[in-house]
C-alpha cells in the first residue's frame, strides 16, 4: 500500500451552531469534502448562477426583512427592489438575443469575523457598479444572518443600453472575481490566492 501524503490524522468536537456555520461555508465553497473544506483558509469567495424561472420569488429572498437588518441593508440600481422583477421583465422584453435568462445571481461572501455590515454592503455596491458597468437593472442585498456576512445581487440578463444578453462563462466570471478581490485587498479583507481554488466549479 502506498504511503499516504497526509498523514496526521485530526479529530475534535464542535457545537450544533459551529457545524451548521461549517456546513453553510462548505456550500458556498461548493464542497461537500470536509478535508478539503478544512484545508482551505478562510477568504472572500464569489459564485455566479442564472436566474430562469420565478425571478420575483429570488428577489423576494434576498430581500427578506429577517436577513438584511429589517431591509436597511438593501440597495438598487435603475430599478425599485419592490418592483424589481417587473421592471426587469420590461427590459427582458426588448432583448435582441435569444435565451432563457431572466436574470443572473451573484453572491459574495466574507470570511467570518471581517468586516461590518456597512463596508460588506459598500463593498458589494462597488462591485455591481464597476462590474455590471451601469448597463444593467439590479439589487443588492446584504445578509447579515449567519456567521458570515455575504452579498446579494441579482442584475437582469439584458442590458438597458443595447438590450443585449449578458454572457455569463469563465472569461466574465474572472472578471468579477478579480474586482471582488480588488476591493477586499482594499479593504483589507482576504481574498481567494492562486491555487486555492482548484477543481471549483465557478460558471
Amino acid at each position: 500500500m502506498a504511503e499516504r501524503k497526509r498523514a496526521i490524522q485530526l479529530k475534535f468536537y464542535v457545537t450544533e451552531q459551529e457545524r451548521t456555520l461549517i456546513e453553510e461555508k462548505m456550500k458556498l465553497l461548493q464542497t461537500d469534502n470536509l478535508g478539503a473544506y478544512l484545508r482551505k483558509k478562510d477568504m472572500a469567495v464569489t459564485k455566479i448562477h442564472p436566474i430562469k424561472t420565478t425571478l420575483n420569488k429570488a428577489i423576494d429572498y434576498i430581500c427578506n426583512p429577517d436577513k438584511t437588518d429589517n431591509q436597511i441593508l438593501i440597495s438598487s440600481y435603475g430599478c425599485s427592489y419592490q418592483t424589481a422583477d417587473i421592471e426587469f421583465g420590461f427590459t427582458l422584453s426588448k432583448a435582441r438575443d435569444k435565451g432563457d435568462n431572466l436574470g443572473h445571481h451573484l453572491i459574495q461572501s466574507f470570511a467570518p469575523g471581517e468586516g461590518s455590515y456597512e463596508e460588506a454592503h459598500r463593498i458589494g455596491k462597488e462591485l455591481a457598479d464597476k462590474g455590471l458597468g451601469g448597463k444593467y437593472e439590479y439589487v443588492l442585498t446584504t445578509h447579515i444572518d449567519k456567521g458570515h456576512i455575504h452579498n446579494h445581487i441579482i442584475f437582469c440578463a439584458v442590458d438597458f443600453a443595447t438590450h443585449r444578453k449578458y454572457i455569463s462563462n469563465r472569461k466574465s466570471y474572472y472578471q468579477i472575481r478579480n474586482e471582488s478581490d480588488r476591493l477586499c485587498k482594499e479593504h483589507g479583507l482576504s481574498i481567494v490566492t492562486p491555487g486555492q481554488d482548484k477543481g471549483k466549479k465557478y460558471a
